[in-house]
């Protein structure tokens, strides 16, 4: 699978909000693998060496890409990283 329609983007936008894992629409959404990768914020508006990666909740599952602005000294989310299975069964699409 290697693009999303706009349905199931604003769906999977829609659940994450509801988690409360997302608050700001995404810019960009892609499928990578096993993953969709929710890019929230351009990499180029953040430090280069400030970029950290964890885990929100269980191991393996949702995760955050977090790093520095330029010019400030506290952290905001740049992506988030769901696993495809979350809503896929097989190639099947569900919410």
């Amino acid at each position: 699978m290697a693009k999303l329609t706009r349905m199931q983007e604003k769906a999977i936008f829609s659940k994450l909000k509801k988690e409360g894992t997302l608050r700001k629409k995404p810019i960009k959404i892609r499928v990578e693998g096993q993953f969709i990768r929710l890019r929230v914020e351009n990499p180029k508006k953040f430090q280069k060496k400030s970029f950290r990666r964890f885990d929100v909740g269980e191991k393996g599952g949702t995760e955050l890409i977090i790093a520095r602005p330029h010019g400030m000294t506290t952290t905001r989310t740049q992506a988030v990283i769901v696993p495809k299975a979350k809503f896929f069964d097989g190639t099947k699409f569900h919410s």
